[in-house]
């Protein structure tokens, strides 16, 4: 048996690493799981996420010990104590270190995700079925690829975010299949988070003020934006800009809608007011934003 003996730090990543890095978002790949053996491990900013290939390997996650055998995966939160006891020779495993923003604009979008989420949070090593093992394995592949691309930075970015949100689509709905038997019991607070994504997933275009949401869940704007906070990191007024801006990002895609339209249909009052929105969100006006993304999607098809 052998150690692990380098730390895992998203702030200085070993060469041997290959990794891509925006404001949006950071992705780390490597061969092998990198703890420090007998040292607590804290991820601050990354969410992990490996499969293990073949060997074996002990850890203890917030001192609860367990044992990584082929086809488990492991899944960590910030903040995670891990300390690692041995490993085998032979071992390797493969998989993702995701900044913890990233991870929670991927994430926020229909519940069944949410509730594999809470899933994972309570069980972060389990067994995979070999349909999940086999999609995880395959979008590790091309996204590992999509790493190491030179070229257009936005175009990059672009298709890195698409396929890190197809690889968590089809990844849960795998893990709803082989692990989620029935709905976890919610509490108010969550109730009523529930009921806010509901909310701003059903209407269109999305209002950007918080009092219009709180007004029709019948709460405080101060008291939506707690729970909010408390369940995705992100206040209310946070999650509702990442998600009118995924808006303008879509229909910018269109080229079959003018700018004008577009800014029309996402109720923005001025033309004026809607470019400079998507020069503060986006660092580009909107002609040469939606350039960009039309550069991007031809290139994906």
């Amino acid at each position: 048996m052998r150690t692990l003996k380098k730390l895992l730090s998203l702030s200085d990543p070993p060469s041997a690493f290959r990794t891509t890095c925006n404001r949006h978002f950071c992705v780390i790949s490597d061969c092998a799981l990198q703890l420090c053996a007998g040292k607590v491990i804290r991820h601050t900013e990354a969410y992990t996420a490996f499969i293990c290939e073949r060997g074996t390997c002990d850890v203890r996650i917030n001192e609860v010990p367990f044992h990584l055998t082929p086809q488990k995966l492991l899944f960590c939160q910030p903040g995670t104590r891990i300390e690692s006891t041995n490993i085998s020779d032979d071992y390797f495993c493969k998989g993702f270190y995701l900044r913890k923003r990233f991870f929670t604009e991927l994430l926020n979008v229909p519940m069944g995700m949410w509730n594999v989420n809470r899933f994972l949070s309570s069980n972060p090593v389990v067994s995979l079925s070999e349909t999940a093992q086999a999609l995880f394995l395959q979008y590790y592949q091309m996204i590992e690829r999509r790493i190491s691309a030179s070229g257009n930075d936005l175009r990059n970015n672009f298709v890195m975010r698409n396929l890190m949100q197809a690889f968590i689509c089809e990844f849960h709905a795998a893990m709803e299949v082989s692990h989620i038997a029935e709905q976890p019991a919610f509490t108010s607070a969550d109730n009523l988070y529930r009921s806010f994504l509901d909310l701003i997933f059903s209407t269109y275009p999305k209002p950007r003020e918080v009092t219009w949401y709180a007004d029709r869940l019948h709460v405080s704007p101060k008291y939506l934006s707690f729970i909010c906070k408390s369940n995705c990191g992100e206040t209310a007024s946070q999650l509702i800009r990442r998600l009118v801006m995924e808006d303008v990002e879509r229909m910018l895609g269109r080229p079959d809608k003018s700018i004008k339209e577009v800014a029309g249909e996402l109720n923005f009052s001025t033309l004026s007011f809607f470019g400079k929105y998507v020069k503060k969100n986006f660092g580009l006006s909107p002609k040469l934003f939606r350039r960009g993304l039309i550069e991007a999607a031809r290139v994906t098809n």
